[in-house]
């Protein structure tokens, strides 16, 4: 599309072309092209497909609407798309190797605790005496831990499935779970690092067009999938229209947003140029979230190989052991 449009074509040409190249009815270009065509807006359009483009996507080309240029925004979208896609695919090269360890590992532990566990104790308890029944007691023990801790995994994964399910409908609910969630350690503070990053590059693109603050706020809301966060946000705006300065506004909710953005938030209030610190914070956040997608590639896989040696210590402790100590008391 970017290419399409850069070459002098408008929105509707651009999207005629690009369904033409791709002639199936379900194509993503067909469909808006035809959109379009019954008088939709590109952004109204790409909104109503929220179940193909995800909320960030359709947040931007949105702003680009609110701009007046939503050509204009093509150029910013491939600039977030690509910084986002060597985000996922750090992180997924940082989460492949360790789920194939630990599925591998999980599928190991089953093997023996269904096919050979049963073996081991069938074949020592002929043998009798105190190693054997230690032996056997152990088995069972893993056996019943095993058992207990794939319960425990299902429950967790069912009630985050159920809470999600429910968030959906329960706005007080959803503000709850988001509100936690940007509080755990490590994991919320890199999540609000996210939706910085995705505020301030809507915040940078709606200021440059000439939108005031007040109004650039409400709009960027759209780029943000926490409400917890969105919450914060429309607050900022509310004093922002009572009178109250940036930096104030945002100072209020300093547990929600990062204490370098309140910052940032006092230099352009002092330069009179708003739009060069959102730029700045864009810039800041997209390297710390790099930063911390690098930091824990690297403590990764150290945890994984105590992980796995905490397991062949337990597997050692409670089947090695007892097997030796039998075949000494046989031999």
């Amino acid at each position: 599309m970017e290419q399409l449009i850069n070459s002098g074509l408008s929105i509707k040409d651009a999207l005629e072309i690009s369904s033409l190249i791709n002639k199936k009815n379900d194509n993503i270009s067909n469909i808006l092209y035809q959109q379009i065509q019954k008088g939709t807006s590109f952004a109204n359009a790409v909104n109503q497909m929220d179940t193909i483009f995800p909320s960030v996507y359709r947040g931007i080309i949105s702003v680009g609407d609110k701009v007046g240029s939503v050509e204009k925004i093509f150029p910013r979208l491939r600039l977030y798309l690509e910084t986002q896609k060597k985000l996922k695919d750090k992180l997924m090269g940082a989460m492949l190797y360790p789920l194939i360890v630990l599925i591998t590992a999980f599928l190991v532990f089953i093997a023996m605790i269904f096919f050979v566990f049963p073996k081991l104790k069938m074949m020592f308890i002929e043998f009798g005496g105190e190693a054997a029944s230690l032996l056997e007691k152990n088995i069972s023990r893993m056996e019943t831990g095993f058992i207990v801790f794939f319960i425990i995994i299902l429950i967790i994964v069912l009630s985050i499935i159920t809470l999600k399910i429910v968030a959906k409908t329960n706005k007080g609910l959803k503000l709850f779970l988001d509100s936690f969630i940007l509080h755990i350690p490590l994991f919320g503070k890199f999540l609000t690092y996210l939706e910085t990053l995705h505020f301030s590059f809507a915040m940078e693109t709606l200021i440059s067009g000439g939108i005031t603050i007040e109004d650039s706020i409400q709009e960027s809301e759209f780029v943000l999938t926490n409400s917890a966060y969105k919450e914060a946000l429309e607050d900022v705006k509310n004093r922002i229209t009572r009178g109250e300065s940036l930096s104030e506004a945002f100072a209020i909710h300093e547990k929600i947003f990062p204490d370098y953005m309140i910052k940032w938030m006092m230099v352009g209030e002092k330069s009179g140029k708003p739009e060069h610190v959102f730029s700045q914070l864009r810039n800041y956040f997209q390297n710390e979230i790099d930063l911390y997608t690098t930091k824990f590639m690297a403590l990764i896989e150290p945890a994984l190989i105590i992980l796995i040696g905490l397991f062949l210590i337990v597997l050692i402790i409670n089947v090695i052991v007892p097997v030796f100590s039998l075949y000494g008391s046989i031999l």
